[in-house]
């Protein structure tokens, strides 16, 4: 089986089912930045001390536990090993909602030109 990677621009061949595995299904807990702040202090440690054990910058924990940053999945991990505690959740079936993009954002369709031609047409006559 050939499993070398398609040229850029090719196309891939996809099952009708592989599109519904790229739903991410999971998710942070509720308050994350309260949770990681509660845990570090639980055990005692400082922001630096966290930094420092999942080799992240100091600033990044001031965001994650200030509720303005949302960890990438391996630092999330990382996280929930150092201070034994669960912040990514898996989602169920029912937690994923899949909104289409708003119709104004579509651009223009052939329908749409058709449409306008033939509104311009009726007026002029």
């Amino acid at each position: 089986m050939d499993r070398r990677k398609p040229a850029p621009g090719a196309p891939v061949k996809r099952r009708g089912a592989d599109i519904f595995e790229t739903v991410e299904r999971i998710d942070y807990v509720e308050r994350l930045g309260d949770v990681i702040r509660s845990a570090r202090e639980r055990l005692g440690l400082t922001q630096e001390e966290l930094a420092n054990l999942v080799q992240e910058k100091v600033s990044v924990i001031k965001k994650l536990e200030a509720g303005s940053f949302r960890p990438p999945l391996e630092l999330a991990r990382n996280i929930e090993r150092v201070l034994k505690v669960k912040i990514i959740r898996e989602l169920k079936d029912e937690d994923i909602r899949i909104t289409p993009p708003p119709a104004f954002n579509r651009g223009v369709t052939l329908g749409d030109i058709l449409s306008s031609a033939s509104e311009e047409k009726e007026e002029k006559d």
